[in-house]
């Protein structure tokens, strides 16, 4: 902004004022493994988070991407997964792993979205941090410890459904 200031007729640079995050970012831990067999021990096929965490176990997608999963996406001839990201619409091609296929291959396919309460929820701005939250709700149930206490900030996310990228 200050170097197009002028040629731009900005009156002041909108950014001044604006807090930046910590320098030291607070990194994702990876779920322990005695924290994935509790994880696998309570999940429930009716439950909300059950397809959140059978789809990022055998693929590693975000959140965003499980909720937004479309029927066209599943090429079964070729047993991929073809998508654009969310986030950087980067080209994704993903294999079908055998526990996913036979999840999805059981799933009713009424509509456009593979999970239309997630897509419906995940697609409403106003209420997209829902998903997020009954994941850190089912988390906290089993007594997984969700934030971290950092000095001189809130408390920190440290394990959600995305950890189960890094796992």
């Amino acid at each position: 902004f200050n170097r197009l200031q002028e040629d731009a007729g900005i009156v002041g640079d909108p950014w001044r004022d604006v807090i930046l995050p910590a320098k030291d970012p607070v990194d994702r831990e990876v779920f322990t493994y005695d924290e994935l067999q509790l994880i696998w021990e309570n999940l429930h096929p009716e439950d909300f988070v059950y397809p959140l965490f059978l789809v990022a176990a055998n693929s590693g997608m975000t959140e965003g991407d499980i909720c937004t999963l479309e029927w066209s996406e599943v090429d079964w001839l070729a047993n991929l997964i073809r998508r654009d990201r969310r986030k950087t619409g980067v080209d994704i091609e993903l294999p079908i792993m055998p526990q996913l296929a036979e999840y999805l291959a059981a799933l009713p396919r009424n509509g456009k979205y593979i999970f239309p309460e997630h897509a419906e929820i995940y697609l409403d701005v106003k209420q997209r941090s829902k998903v997020s939250s009954r994941v850190i709700k089912f988390l906290q149930s089993l007594g997984i410890e969700t934030t971290k206490s950092v000095p001189g900030r809130r408390k920190v996310s440290v394990k959600d459904l995305h950890s189960m990228r890094h796992v």
